[in-house]
């Protein structure tokens, strides 16, 4: 049986999680993806992540500051479908290949953007790693430094789970402290990287109806949003209903404690 991107060609500028998480869904899905890398290889190369997100891709190495380079880069991108791609802002124009200029080349190319904060705004041009995100996002503040997450601390309002030291007393005293706390799972590439599939699929759906492709542009800041979506309603109504059911209103309390078979 065909896979349903059977006969999709996609090129794959991206670097970092999020981007190659994505060209790594369409080539499990049997596009044909091709990763294009500088000269100097991907600084994501040594991570063990970095096989299983390139996995099913055929590798070439272009230097788009080359004229003879940027000529068969451009060949590539007049039978190409999709469009994956993690520059800075600015740096697409720059070396000629940003949505304008091979939209031309390709009125159906697809092409996806993924950044650290989005195009503009004043964080664009910030640094967009995930822990950089995860940081400026809130998400590493809201981690379990205190009980019940950092919410209380935020908005001055009382806690009112420190009773549940009656099951755990740790879980107020001993293992919590004052945040942020690193976030080891990279949650905003991870959230970017949904996006950009969602978007990419609609895409491709769109162009069935209309035989043009477009741009598709998500952030690590909106994965972030998206995945920390709870939090900020904590922010506006920290008493709401719902928010800390595991301790009030569940049959089986969840969280971590010492306990054997």
């Amino acid at each position: 049986m065909a896979a349903v991107l059977d006969g999709l060609k996609v090129l794959d500028l991206s670097w970092g999680i999020a981007g190659p998480m994505t060209g790594m869904l369409l080539a499990d899905h049997g596009a044909a993806v091709t990763r294009i890398e500088p000269p100097g290889g991907d600084p994501f190369a040594g991570m063990l992540g970095y096989k299983v997100w390139n996995r099913g891709k055929r590798n070439a190495v272009f230097d788009l500051k080359d004229a003879a380079d940027h000529a068969l880069f451009r060949r590539l991108v007049a039978d190409a479908d999709i469009l994956i791609e993690s520059f800075s802002p600015g740096v697409t124009a720059r070396l000629g290949i940003d949505f304008a200029a091979l939209s031309a080349i390709n009125p159906r190319l697809i092409y996806c953007s993924i950044t650290g904060y989005g195009e503009d705004g004043p964080d664009a041009h910030r640094p967009g790693y995930d822990a950089l995100v995860a940081a400026r996002s809130g998400l590493q503040y809201e981690q379990r430094g205190w009980p019940e997450g950092a919410v209380w601390h935020m908005t001055g309002r009382e806690n009112p789970f420190v009773e549940a030291a009656e099951i755990d007393p740790d879980w107020v005293q001993g293992a919590n402290r004052e945040g942020p706390l690193f976030v080891a799972s990279p949650w905003p590439s991870l959230g970017a990287f949904f996006s950009a599939s969602t978007g990419i699929a609609a895409a491709l759906f769109a162009r069935t109806r209309t035989g043009r492709g477009q741009r598709v542009q998500t952030s690590l800041f909106q994965g972030a949003l998206a995945c920390g979506t709870g939090v900020w309603q904590r922010m506006d109504d920290p008493d709401a209903p719902g928010f800390n059911t595991w301790i009030l209103a569940s049959n089986s309390p969840k969280g971590h404690f010492q306990c054997k078979d």
